[in-house]
């Protein structure tokens, strides 16, 4: 990314290759929106293409004129004017075709200012606008309002999705911030104060028919719903609908050594009824000045990541954990037939550590008794690695049993040393004219009955995937075998 400057200039260097250009408005702007371009560099000379740009010629100046907002609102707090925080923008999802939104697709975010003020262009269709308070904005919570957008621009509130907390005036649309009926520090135990930069992830809990579960003893699967971030002091504030939940502490990015814990908190007539923690024999939260205080947890599961060499410290790579699910119910995993699965639960940076003058990417978990699957991702500006799977099991008395394949994962003094993969299958992908296909995805099965095309119960099973680039190419790194 890059600034304009205070003469509306702009420059960045791009590597040659087809970019989607994103161009903000200044913060608080309530009469500029948004505003996108193609770039396409080919021998580092730049050709724009799209409404929003003008160009005289293939590497000349390109003019950007930004867009006029026709969503533009205020966001209040006591009857004031009151903001710094972010608009999310969602479009619905309606999978089955009943008319209703069986979930809501990001669309868009914007900037709250500090007056509360926000402002962008938004095309016809319905919407849900979710205003979350920034970081240190206290005695606020997240609010969802429904808007619907005509043909010719206009904005108004949508009530079909209600009750949501937008009203109109004046052609502005008006939402007031939730009142937290959750407050919570999280809590790390080393320095003894708030998580700088902690968060939470709340997920719902549902029975086995799609209802909300109304205790653990009917409680069958979670679904992400909210998330909040502790800011400068480890204060989350949420407001959470009746129902019971699972929520989970995540660590500031300048802590290495700790992970996250969970704890199952219960609304019930929008009141919390109870906090408690996951383990065997359930312990109500602590509570100071009227806030749950939530504490981090010594991982059992930690180490260090190095890159495709197997030496090169990988800094910001990240750790995806999915647990093996055992769908089917007869009592065992396995993950070479139908249906167990894995099932996404958390994950961990790998944040930089100075360790006898060397830089170590140090990671830590804390999870309970299971089999999991590993996605070991490299960063961004890791360009030689590429992401491995590990596989990992957690005895009953939460020690490692086992993480494979060893040569990746190994045992130290330190803890485990997780290894990225590097290459040893690429190509290129293109369509049935020999055009190249960007940005898609390549997956990789693995043959396990001997008839090719069928598999188990008429599938194969999935191995890996790997990403497809602007110039069609993809890699990946698979273990011996026929796939």
């Amino acid at each position: 990314c890059t600034s304009v400057g205070t003469s509306g200039t702009f420059g960045i260097a791009l590597d040659d290759g087809t970019y989607t250009v994103r161009v903000e408005p200044p913060h608080g702007s309530t009469t500029m929106s948004a505003v996108s371009f193609t770039a396409t560099i080919a021998d580092g000379v730049a050709t724009a293409s799209g409404s929003a740009a003008t160009q005289s010629a293939a590497g000349a100046s390109i003019s950007v004129t930004l867009g006029t907002p026709n969503l533009i609102g205020v966001m209040q707090k006591s009857g004031e004017a009151a903001g710094d925080g972010h608009l999310g923008v969602q479009s619905p999802q309606d999978e089955n075709g009943d008319g209703v939104a069986d979930w809501w697709n990001w669309t868009s975010g914007h900037h709250i200012s500090s007056n509360g003020a926000f402002a962008t262009e938004v095309a016809e269709g319905t919407y849900k606008i979710t205003a979350e308070p920034g970081w240190n904005m206290s005695g606020a919570s997240p609010v969802d309002g429904y808007i619907d957008v005509a043909s010719d621009g206009t904005v108004t509130c949508d009530t079909d999705y209600g009750p949501g907390g937008c009203t109109m005036s004046s052609g502005s649309v008006v939402m007031s911030w939730g009142t937290p009926n959750f407050q919570a520090v999280i809590y790390n135990p080393t320095t003894e104060a708030g998580e700088i930069d902690g968060g939470l992830d709340v997920e719902r809990w549902y029975q086995s028919n799609g209802s909300l579960a109304t205790s653990l003893e009917n409680a069958e699967w979670t679904r992400w719903t909210s998330w909040g971030n502790g800011g400068t002091t480890g204060l989350v504030e949420l407001t959470l609908s009746n129902g019971v939940y699972n929520v989970r502490t995540r660590p500031g990015w300048g802590t290495a050594d700790l992970a996250g814990a969970s704890f199952t908190v219960v609304v019930t007539s929008g009141t919390v009824d109870s906090c408690q923690t996951t383990a065997s024999t359930p312990a109500n939260c602590p509570t100071n000045s009227g806030a749950y205080v939530l504490p981090l947890s010594t991982p059992n599961f930690s180490g260090t990541v190095v890159q495709g060499d197997f030496a090169t410290a990988a800094p910001w790579s990240h750790i995806s954990v999915m647990q093996w699910k055992d769908s089917d119910g007869d009592g065992d995993i396995n993950q070479n037939e139908c249906c167990d699965h894995p099932e996404w639960i958390g994950g961990s940076n790998a944040r930089p550590v100075s360790v006898n003058n060397q830089t170590v990417a140090r990671f830590g978990v804390s999870l309970d008794p299971g089999v999991y699957e590993l996605d070991v991702h490299p960063s961004w500006e890791d360009t030689t690695s590429i992401r491995r799977k590990l596989n990992l099991t957690i005895a009953a008395n939460g020690s490692v049993e086992a993480c494979t394949p060893a040569y990746a994962c190994a045992s130290g003094e330190s803890g485990y040393t997780l290894a990225l993969a590097s290459a040893n299958v690429s190509g290129t992908l293109t369509d049935s004219d020999g055009a190249t296909v960007q940005y898609s995805f390549v997956d990789v099965m693995v043959d396990n009955d001997g008839q090719s095309n069928t598999g188990e119960n008429g599938y194969e099973s999935f191995v890996t995937w790997a990403d497809v680039n602007a110039s069609g190419a993809f890699s990946l790194y698979l273990d011996a075998g026929e796939n």
